[in-house]
């Protein structure tokens, strides 16, 4: 008996559902009880009757699908995927009613789902973290305000030089290479801001030959500028080119510079 026979109230006969009388009793199948499919069943692809052309047979060239190498992988196909759908079934009980395989799948599953969770985080949410030099090289300075002290991490200290035709640089090297995203410069003095010239412009040039120029706002609040090009970089040459000049004064002085990379 088939999903969608017809049962015969007088003896039980399944009949196809073409058919009014019953097929071993003769009784009428207009009140007949149609066969329900089973749980399992109801699982695999539903498929209709085969209808060959007439004058063609199975196994023939033009006999339909069911004929030929093509036939053969069609079956095996279908019934792969019968097999995958009863085994899918059968692993989700397996998961909701035992519990060490779901702590197994769920273990397998926590590492990878964490680090796409946090690589997704970090695009959206960057974070970074300090990268201090290990070494200072500085031309000449104001006695008592050296190169040095533009990365000590205090601002109530600052670099001051003299402005003139040559520009003055800084070269600040690090352990290694650093990929550098950001710079964090706070221009001028804490106290007497308007007393020296400060930054308006720098260049940066990178260990690998690569550059920036950044453009510095005329205030003593730090400023947090973008770097493009230091990537992979092992030192960097910091030279003011351009100034937001004082009154009085003939010196630039920088607080801090603070470079970071992303984590």
């Amino acid at each position: 008996m088939q999903p969608g026979d017809l049962i015969c109230g007088g003896c039980g006969e399944g009949n196809p559902p073409t058919r009014r009388f019953c097929s071993r009793c003769g009784d009428s199948l207009s009140a007949a009880e149609v066969a329900r499919r089973r749980w399992w069943q109801r699982l695999l692809p539903r498929r209709g009757p085969k209808v060959t052309d007439a004058g063609t047979r199975p196994g023939t060239r033009g006999g339909g699908a069911s004929g030929g190498f093509f036939g053969v992988l069609q079956t095996i196909y279908r019934r792969s995927n019968a097999v995958a759908a009863v085994l899918l079934f059968a692993i989700g009980i397996a998961y909701l009613v035992y519990p060490p395989l779901r702590l197994r799948v769920n273990d397998a599953v926590a590492g990878p789902v964490t680090h796409a969770r946090d690589w997704v985080d970090r695009k959206i949410n960057p974070r970074f973290v300090a990268v201090r030099p290990v070494e200072v090289i500085g031309g000449a300075s104001v006695r008592g305000h050296g190169s040095d002290l533009a990365v000590d991490q205090y601002r109530n200290t600052h670099w001051q030089v003299r402005w003139a035709k040559e520009r003055p640089f800084i070269t600040l090297r690090f352990g290694g290479k650093v990929d550098l995203k950001r710079l964090i410069v706070t221009a001028g003095t804490a106290e007497k801001f308007t007393e020296h010239h400060r930054p308006a412009k720098l260049h940066l040039v990178y260990s690998t030959n690569q550059s920036d120029t950044l453009t510095i706002e005329d205030t003593g609040d730090p400023q947090t500028l973008t770097l493009d090009a230091a990537e992979g970089v092992t030192s960097v040459q910091i030279e003011i080119t351009d100034v937001f000049r004082a009154q009085k004064g003939t010196d630039v002085a920088v607080s801090e510079f603070e470079f970071f990379a992303q984590e």
